[in-house]
């Protein structure tokens, strides 16, 4: 006797390969047919959120969208053969231009910085043709009065967004429904992150911790309510 409010698919990174997908395809074909019998049905409370397709139950999935720009074709395709569930992409983006994406991503290459924001565009084509996906970003890092993540040499983070983020941002904010498109977060060490918070202090990207004590962990702050906005609207 369990009432779903939503499913969210997350952690992992759950579109890292063809068999990861695949394994998903299979889970939403038994859910898309077990909502088609009305097994589930009944029980699956109906969410009134925005992204929710009319008549339909969403599922969430969280990805970093770096594998999106390979497997997007196919798999996009295949989500749209169901017929009772749709379905909301998440990007977890990580800084607004490759230096930054480098520095969060622990030393990877800034290149993969434009994959992601290649996913979004992909995706973003694809929910204009009316494909059953909802296109969300979410930058990973506090925005608003209070900083965790610093630079090397004192430089602030996301003051200097690419022209690749302004446009990419930009064009989810006129896709309908626009305040729902593009939140931020915070980056927030928690008392059993002892060690990861040490790391980053020793390598210089990270403010004291107190600057980040007050704020709420995985509490997402519109980006209009953010100083991120007003350096790209």
């Amino acid at each position: 006797m369990v009432t779903i409010s939503y499913l969210r698919i997350t952690g992992g990174e759950p579109i890292l390969n063809r068999k990861r997908i695949n394994h998903l395809l299979d889970l939403f074909g038994l859910i898309d047919n077990a909502i088609e019998q009305d097994r589930i049905y009944k029980i699956w409370k109906t969410r009134k959120s925005p992204q929710n397709l009319r008549g339909r139950k969403n599922i969430k999935i969280q990805t970093n969208g770096i594998m999106i720009p390979k497997f997007c074709e196919d798999f996009i395709n295949e989500l749209k053969n169901f017929n009772n569930i749709s379905f909301t992409f998440e990007i977890s983006l990580k800084g607004t231009n490759p230096g930054e994406f480098s520095i969060l991503a622990g030393g990877l290459d800034g290149k993969i910085f434009f994959e992601q924001i290649r996913a979004i565009k992909e995706l973003i084509k694809y929910e204009k043709q009316n494909y059953p996906i909802f296109v969300r970003g979410v930058l990973g890092i506090f925005h608003s009065k209070q900083y965790d993540l610093i630079f090397p040499q004192n430089g602030r983070m996301m003051f200097n967004p690419s022209k690749e983020f302004i446009i990419v941002v930009k064009s989810l904010m006129t896709m309908p429904r626009n305040q729902e498109r593009f939140y931020v977060e915070p980056l927030r060490f928690t008392e059993q992150m002892k060690e990861a918070e040490e790391d980053c202090k020793k390598i210089g990207i990270i403010t004291p911790s107190y600057i980040g004590r007050d704020i709420k962990a995985g509490k997402k702050t519109p980006i209009k309510k953010t100083y991120l906005w007003e350096l790209i609207k």
